[in-house]
């Protein structure tokens, strides 16, 4: 939560110092971040991680450990995990239903399992209709 309104400076800073590329990712169940009670619920951490990502040229910066479907305003900046944290979140992981019709379903990672859904709140941006849907009614 203290370094969510930096994140973008941090982004900046990075590439300023010649990083190729920068990985935000949210903290797996099995992070310390969880056993410590510091993950942001998704709700709270989107409007900085947009910010985060806004704050440099598309393809700099990717958001890990999160679903496709939860970040509508900015899929492109959505990365699959790697093949060694997929392997390790796996069996924290599950899909819904929903997910089979999804065209990235076998590249997303998924949401966690449902009893960590309280401290991460991913599905209420699923089941809120995307501003483009509301603009289309």
């Amino acid at each position: 939560r203290d370094n969510l309104g930096a994140l973008g400076s941090l982004v900046r800073l990075a590439r300023q110092l010649g990083a190729g590329r920068v990985h935000l990712e949210l903290p797996a169940p099995d992070a310390g971040a969880r056993a410590a009670d510091a993950i942001v619920p998704w709700p709270e951490a989107k409007p900085s991680l947009l910010r985060a990502l806004a704050a440099a040229p598309r393809g700099f910066a990717a958001l890990q450990g999160v679903p496709f479907c939860v970040l509508r305003e900015a899929p492109s900046a959505i990365a699959p995990s790697p093949p060694w944290v997929l392997a390790r979140t796996r069996k924290l992981k599950a899909k819904h239903g929903r997910c089979l019709e999804c065209p990235a379903y076998v590249l997303c990672g998924g949401f966690y399992a449902s009893e960590h859904e309280g401290a991460y709140r991913l599905m209420e941006s699923v089941e809120a209709p995307a501003a483009s849907e509301e603009a289309a009614s």
